[in-house]
């Protein structure tokens, strides 16, 4: 089957740009220039009689007889009808400019029984110069939503109703990811793996049978003898075993080699390299039934949303052959079966309720029949009750009147009215902040004085700003074209007004005077009476590096001072790291306690994860760590939010749950940091909410719960379809709870 796709790129066309083709740009077919029409496939056999109805302008790649990939969740078609099919027009003299009736196409997807239609015009052609040289037709349909696989598109030509023509393309929707390898057993350097085991490699997703050549899952000795053996895949479950023909040689190390060449069912490619990895046995047979090493949700817990995963771990994998629609089961109070299926994810088994369960429903969990690799069962039913809770907010979202400009990522508030500047790409058209106010009696956003300098383009992305409870502060960030900025504003709202901030960043007297550099992805407080920006990226004198200095600025007097101990800058006027601080980072996270600057996560200058952080005395210009005990694991994104006593960090539940097979069941990633004991307390809801991982998400603080916005999970395009979800935690209950998406 492989041979038979031809590959090509479809280029859906955003919303604005179908509605410009559609009204200015159809193309246009002349009668008798022939060329061949959208070919049959093979698949869907025309009428008898019926000839090919159309010739495809759009995709261009489809012709006759092939089949057209895109990983893509959407399709357009655009073309003509061929010339036998266009009706006979008169087009002898220049006036008859009369069309014929329209001609209807309509398509159906075979893959998912949708349908639709797309109507065309047919007249005479005027070239300005000639007349009635033949005539023209065309049609357009767009945003026609795929299935993964093949989407068999049948188009029918109608005339007065009846078929005259019929076409058939096949459309492929890959899945646009490369497979990869989920979960892998016998452990990479486990040391007592059975001697009567097997190897298992559970998959990403499907993958194409007919690449998974038993060359492609080679097990050796690490002297290079090759173990013969069985080799099964799971189409169901996605899992590739390999049995060996007698078993493994005892306290012996082996070598497993997937090759990249094996490939996934919507042909998106193979894996992205070689995987290989070690293991070792010990000295016995595999003769102990697997246990239960974690479910979800937690019994009795009474915190479960509607939406909830279902989730049995085993301290084991589990027989992919083993899972059967009765393995595990869920029933409500009154003993009704809720409709689901049953997912394999190695060690871990998931049941997806078919429908959103029952608010304040208690529900049973019970799996039965579970049996591991080898075939030793589990001799009495696991069983477990939770309770579902409504979990849902009152609010609700209210839309606001659109910006001019795009912004650039910060908001400040005065406490009635929101401030935000444009971003780089847009503010770039003329040099300046362009910044804007949002004032909620009016409901409108109104532009503000723009700041600008004939020597500068200041237009920037993520700059700080901050509200010092008279006017708004801003500074650095990323300019229009990427580079650092390395000076700010201060905006008067009483008088509309803005003025440059100092340019000096530090006492200068007491060291060689710098040059003014740029920085960008640092965080940004507000203490008070001062602002307080650290770390982030530097514009040094050999180029950007990451820091872990900070600088204040006093409003009042207008000037900057820079954190930590002298010297400040080497021979060569590059900054010094601060010796007392926490590593370089940015995209970190910060809160302020009143006295402190709390500091936690981010990356390091190779954009590794940190899982560290410290406490910054500003009055004594000190650091000290955080306790390590309990605290989050490494986080490249957090957010903070301080509640008036603790810090509570979170990151998004980025990567959260049973996709990771293998690991812990259910890992809940907000924290809280008590700076009072210098501790760290995990959270103990029951239920998290998860952003997609490279989700833009963000957290606020009401004086009472946390409020979390991002992009939620999920979503099949989001370059045509975006939503903001809402999710707030309550400190107090300890408990999240899920607020209403909005459409943006």
């Amino acid at each position: 089957m492989r041979a038979q796709i031809q590959r090509a790129t479809i280029d859906a066309k955003s919303a604005s740009q179908i509605t410009v083709v559609a009204i200015a740009s159809l193309l246009i077919i002349l009668a008798g220039c022939g060329g061949g029409g959208g070919g049959d496939g093979g698949s869907v056999p025309a009428r008898s009689g019926l000839p090919d109805a159309l010739t495809f302008l759009e995709p261009i790649t489809i012709v006759k007889g092939e089949v057209y990939e895109t990983a893509r969740s959407v399709v357009d078609f655009r073309g003509g009808f061929q010339s036998q099919l266009v009706a006979t027009l008169d087009c002898s003299t220049s006036g008859n400019f009369t069309p014929t009736p329209f001609r209807e196409v309509l398509w159906r997807n075979l893959a998912n029984g949708k349908t639709g239609r797309a109507t065309s015009a047919i007249g005479c052609v005027n070239t300005g110069t000639i007349f009635g040289v033949g005539v023209k037709a065309r049609w357009w349909t767009g945003f026609i939503y795929l299935e993964f696989g093949a989407n068999i598109f049948q188009f029918d030509v109608l005339e007065n109703g009846t078929v005259i023509g019929r076409s058939t393309i096949t459309v492929w929707r890959t899945d646009g990811q490369p497979p990869s390898v989920s979960f892998a057993h016998p452990a990479p350097e486990s040391s007592a793996a059975a001697l009567d085991g097997r190897v298992l490699v559970l998959f990403s997703e499907a993958m194409r049978e007919t690449s998974l050549d038993v060359a492609d899952l080679v097990i050796s000795t690490l002297d290079g003898t090759i173990v013969p053996g069985l080799h099964r895949y799971d189409p169901k479950h996605f899992t590739w075993t390999f049995e060996p023909n007698a078993p493994l040689s005892a306290n012996t190390s082996y070598r497993v080699l997937l090759r990249k060449s094996v490939e996934d069912e919507f042909l998106s490619g193979g894996l992205e390299a070689d995987v290989e990895w070690q293991f070792a046995t010990g000295s016995v047979n595999d003769t102990v039934a697997p246990s239960v090493a974690g479910q979800w949700p937690a019994a009795p817990c009474a915190c479960s949303p509607p939406t909830t995963r279902i989730l049995l771990e085993s301290n084991e994998p589990l027989d992919p052959s083993s899972v059967v629609a009765t393995t595990m089961t869920l029933t409500d109070s009154q003993q009704n079966a809720v409709a689901g299926r049953t997912v394999y994810l190695g060690r871990i088994l998931e049941f997806v309720p078919d429908m959103p369960l029952t608010p304040n429903e208690t529900y049973t969990v019970r799996a039965a029949g579970l049996a591991d690799l080898v075939g030793n069962i589990v001799a009495d039913p696991v069983s477990w009750q939770f309770t579902v809770d409504e979990g849902r907010v009152s609010g609700t979202w209210h839309e606001l009147a659109a910006l001019p400009f795009g912004m650039s990522g910060e908001l400040a508030s005065d406490g009635t009215d929101v401030y935000a500047l444009a971003n780089g790409s847009a503010a770039s058209l003329t040099p300046g902040f362009r910044s804007f106010r949002y004032q909620a009696a009016a409901a409108e956003w109104q532009p503000l004085a723009e700041l600008s300098r004939s020597s500068s383009a200041d237009s920037r992305i993520s700059p700080s700003v901050i509200w010092d409870g008279s006017e708004l502060i801003v500074f650095g960030g990323f300019g229009g074209t990427g580079g650092l900025q390395r000076d700010g504003g201060r905006y008067d709202p009483i008088n509309d007004s803005w003025e440059y901030l100092a340019g000096e960043w530090w006492d200068s007297s007491r060291t060689s005077s710098p040059i003014i550099r740029g920085i960008g992805a640092h965080s940004t407080i507000w203490t008070g009476d001062r602002m307080l920006i650290w770390g982030g990226l530097y514009a040094d004198v050999g180029g950007d590096i990451k820091i872990n200095r900070g600088w204040v600025y006093n409003p009042v007097i207008d000037s900057w001072t820079i954190t930590g101990p002298e010297p400040t800058l080497s021979g060569t006027f590059d900054l010094l790291p601060n010796p007392n601080a926490p590593r370089p980072r940015s995209n970190h996270a910060a809160v302020w306690t009143g006295t402190e600057m709390l500091v936690w996560g981010g990356t390091d200058e190779f954009e590794v994860p940190l899982a560290d952080g410290g406490r910054y005395d500003l009055a004594t210009d000190t650091w000290q760590p955080l306790s390590p005990v309990d605290a989050p694991s490494a986080m490249a994104v957090a957010r903070a939010a301080w509640t008036g006593d603790r810090m509570l960090i979170w990151s998004g539940g980025l990567g959260n749950g049973a996709e990771l097979a293998g690991e812990t069941m259910r890992r809940v990633l907000l924290t809280a940091y008590d700076p009072a004991t210098d501790a760290w307390q995990p959270s103990a809801t029951g239920w998290e909410p998860a952003f997609l991982d490279g989700t833009e998400f963000f957290t606020i603080w009401t004086g009472t719960e946390v409020i979390a916005v991002g992009t939620p999970a999920g979503e099949p395009e989001v370059s045509l379809l975006r939503k903001l979800a809402a999710y707030v935690y309550d400190p107090t209950t300890d408990r999240w709870r899920a607020g209403a998406e909005f459409s943006v």
